[in-house]
């Protein structure tokens, strides 16, 4: 009787329990190799307070001559998709000032900045989760944008780190300039720092006054 006790004891308790720590264990392991391909802590602790159903799409804009007026591509609304960017042979959607969870797998153009394409600074970012592509560039990339109101062809000319108080003036200098930047940390969680990537206008649609 005392054999039969023993040997329940060890196919009930001790091997389930056994079971159980080899498999939390193995589920830790996969998740901290690959922390880099997950989104960052603040992204996921997001995803109750928004909701992906509100995403629009910018209607097409008719470019006459390949150029079309500023005063026709100034009344994007958030969370609005108007284009695909291609980097290193990868496509993501474009969408304008989106909330955390609808940037999720796309480029967010930062609203109350230069567009795409015109005269001055456009600052377009990613999550950490997102930016394989974009950490791979090289000086001499040609980065490929299509938008809802034309086609833009820019080179990386510069590839650089910043922070909060000088991401704003990182493309300071090169005209027709679009800064594309993400986290610049390792492994999960959100850093201080931003990889950027400092690009020139070098083809595409003309935007006029």
């Amino acid at each position: 009787m005392e054999r039969y006790k023993k040997r329940y004891i060890k196919n009930a308790v001790v091997i389930p329990v056994a079971v159980a720590i080899v498999v939390s264990a193995l589920f830790f392991v996969l998740i901290y190799t690959n922390s880099s391909d997950f989104p960052s802590v603040k992204e996921r602790l997001v995803l109750a307070s928004y909701d992906s159903s509100d995403i629009s799409e910018a209607e097409e804009i008719e470019v006459h001559n390949n150029s079309v007026s500023r005063s026709k591509i100034d009344d994007f609304q958030s969370n609005m998709t108007f284009g695909n960017i291609r980097i290193n042979q990868t496509d993501y959607p474009l969408i304008y000032d989106a909330n955390e969870v609808n940037a999720i797998g796309k480029f967010n153009m930062d609203a109350g900045n230069t567009f795409i394409g015109d005269v001055g600074t456009a600052y377009v970012s990613c999550y950490k989760s997102d930016s394989k592509a974009l950490k791979a560039v090289a000086i001499g990339d040609e980065i490929e944008i299509e938008t809802n109101y034309g086609s833009f062809v820019y080179e990386v000319i510069k590839t650089t780190s910043a922070d909060k108080s000088t991401l704003s003036h990182i493309g300071d200098g090169v005209g027709r300039a679009l800064v594309l930047y993400t986290d610049a940390s390792q492994g999960a969680g959100i850093g201080s720092a931003y990889f950027c990537a400092v690009c020139q206008f070098a083809d595409g649609t003309q935007i006029t006054q």
